[in-house]
């Protein structure tokens, strides 16, 4: 009897710490995946967050500020095309007419981004490039929507003068 005691708590141990090895190792991706955006604050001052600036932190009126605004809210677009997608197949289905109707919109940003230099705002055509994958029903989405954002904070801070004079 002492012999299934001890042989049961020593399962029940081994269990135990393979379930605590597996949530540690479950939670590890999640903890090391930390994206930092800087923003402009209302005053004109660069700010640091963990999330995507707002659409209305890039203020001017020429077409590149438009343009990068327009492009901020097709990468949020991306992202929630990305993530609604499930394995049954009316989702499929549906995230294949919605990535239609997304590279249609893109098609749109594709005539205005002509009318730009591809010297001077790069970034805005290297964000252009990733959204095209952004807005796509594929696992490799999210990682696209992600470097149209790094390339749109870029573009962001080329189109602040004050934060080009405050990162020198």
């Amino acid at each position: 009897m002492d012999l299934l005691l001890t042989i049961h708590r020593r399962c029940y141990q081994n269990i135990c710490q393979r379930v605590i090895v597996y949530c540690a190792l479950l939670l590890m991706p999640a903890m090391a995946v930390a994206d930092i955006y800087q923003c402009v604050d209302s005053h004109g001052r660069p700010s640091f967050s963990h999330t995507p600036c707002a659409v209305e932190s890039v203020t001017g009126d020429s077409a590149a500020h438009v343009l990068w605004r327009d492009m901020q809210v097709l990468v949020n677009t991306g992202k929630d095309n990305a993530v609604s997608q499930g394995a049954d197949m009316q989702s499929i289905i549906d995230c294949k007419n919605r990535e239609q109707a997304f590279a249609k919109t893109l098609d749109a940003i594709d005539q205005r981004l002509a009318q730009l230099s591809s010297v001077e705002h790069k970034y805005l055509f290297a964000a252009q490039k990733s959204l095209r994958q952004c807005g796509a029903c594929g696992s490799s989405a999210m990682t696209h929507c992600k470097r149209a954002d790094k390339s749109l904070e870029k573009e962001m801070i080329a189109l602040m003068p004050q934060l080009k004079a405050s990162s020198r």
